[in-house]
């Protein structure tokens, strides 16, 4: 992402293009799969699949670290793939090298070696791999790559494994309600962006799939699927789990059903129900695509705009709040080299610091002494001890203790609306570092 507003900007399209490259790059990569694999036809169902898929969708227009963890999984199949089917080092090199930077990508990575380790072990042809140097070469490329990582954990608290552990904590007070809530919530969201027809089928097919050790083709699909996608449903059970998480075992899963309707091409006795089936699937994942691009055209006119109904809300009015904030620092005459701006939430910091003026540095302020985000990790409070803050929050938020002892005063500078919200812009003078 870096690269790409470098040579487009700190703009939206700067921002997005990298997610539409890897989502382009991932559909070129699992359709030269399917077709060594399998034949032309099958690739096509494959490549079909997925960009009918909305969750694909969505990783190709919003910038997250899912775009390139998926990219990079998808790359590691590949190259797996190749590597078992062929004598040369190389593939074993490329295999380290892109699960290296999956792991930089996202932590999730590691569940693909659990992946290699089921497809080596349950196939008696690829066992061998566990006394060649070509597996632990690989394993080794991977490690070095990450092992950075692990060195500048040791030397901050380890805050990497305390953020990951957080996500697998029960809140206080969970009870069966609240389970079976996040656990239908969790399988909603799946039916939604995945397919309602195809969600069902990725364990269906997968069991089958997963249980037939005689078949490498279809485990190898179902290894790096079907294990994972069930460890994901059994955790909703009992902890919300984001729509999200489960994004890179569908790369395997597509690949799966890709195999299983390509077959059917050649059995017409009980194929016309599949193809039925597969036929209504693709349609209603096209429309779900549609509405998906659709929707911030229409909530104005259906009147749904900035209400309950309005499922954009959360992604508007960040740079209306910039423009406001300019505006009000540009009217009431406040000189920015006197002051540098603050807020309380990731959502305000990161969307003022990219629609402000000259893109400034926003600093986030928490009431924890850990850190709880990448703001705090970064330290930018450091070295502003006697400086002014321009705080820009909710209307509903209240000066802490904490905040108001760590200036020598605190004063408001304005009220405003932005969207029908509510915020306030208040000026702490005189930082003194963290009472």
């Amino acid at each position: 992402m870096g690269l790409s507003t470098y040579i487009f900007g700190n703009t939206a399209f700067g921002v997005r293009f990298p997610a539409a490259l890897l989502g382009l790059l991932s559909f070129i990569v699992i359709t030269r799969l399917l077709f060594e694999c399998f034949d032309i036809q099958t690739a096509l169902i494959g490549l079909i699949i997925s960009i009918s898929i909305p969750a694909t969708t969505v990783l190709s227009y919003i910038m997250t670290i899912d775009a390139p963890l998926v990219f990079f999984w998808t790359l590691s199949l590949y190259f797996f793939w190749k590597a078992l089917h062929s004598e040369k080092w190389l593939w074993w090199i490329f295999l380290g090298i892109s699960n290296g930077l999956g792991l930089l990508t996202k932590q999730t990575m590691a569940g693909f070696f659990a992946g290699m380790f089921l497809v080596l072990l349950f196939n008696k042809e690829n066992r061998r791999y566990f006394l060649s140097l070509r597996l632990y070469l690989s394993v080794l490329i991977s490690f070095l790559m990450f092992l950075p990582v692990i060195f500048w954990n040791m030397h901050h608290d380890w805050v990497t494994l305390i953020h990951t552990s957080e996500h697998f904590t029960r809140h206080k007070g969970y009870n069966i309600i609240e389970s079976l809530k996040d656990f239908f919530e969790f399988i909603g969201s799946q039916l939604g962006i995945i397919s309602i027809i195809f969600f069902p089928f990725f364990f269906i097919r997968g069991f089958y799939d997963f249980m037939n050790f005689r078949d490498p083709k279809k485990f190898y699909f179902a290894a790096f699927s079907f294990p994972f996608l069930c460890m994901v449903i059994v955790l909703a059970f009992f902890q919300g789990v984001n729509a999200n998480w489960p994004a890179p075992f569908y790369v395997a899963g597509i690949a799966m059903l890709a195999g299983f309707f390509g077959e059917l091409k050649n059995e017409q006795s009980y194929s016309k129900c599949y193809k039925k089936l597969f036929n209504t699937s693709i349609i209603l994942g096209f429309i779900t695509i549609f509405i998906f691009y659709s929707v911030p055209f229409l909530i104005k006119p259906l009147g749904l705009k900035d209400t309950k109904l309005d499922p954009t809300k959360r992604l508007r009015g960040f740079q209306e709040l910039a423009i406001f904030v300019d505006g009000i620092v540009q009217n009431k005459g406040l000189n920015k080299d006197d002051f540098f701006y603050a807020s309380t939430r990731r959502k305000y910091v990161s969307g003022l610091a990219f629609y402000l003026k000259d893109n400034p540095y926003v600093l986030r302020w928490t009431e924890y002494d850990r850190p709880t985000t990448q703001y705090e990790i970064w330290d930018m409070w450091r070295g502003k001890k006697g400086k002014n803050a321009l705080f820009v929050l909710d209307e509903k938020e209240i000066i802490t203790e904490k905040m108001e002892k760590s200036f020598e005063r605190m004063e408001l500078i304005d009220n405003f609306n932005v969207n029908k919200k509510k915020y306030k812009i208040l000026m702490g003078y005189g930082y003194r570092g963290r009472e």
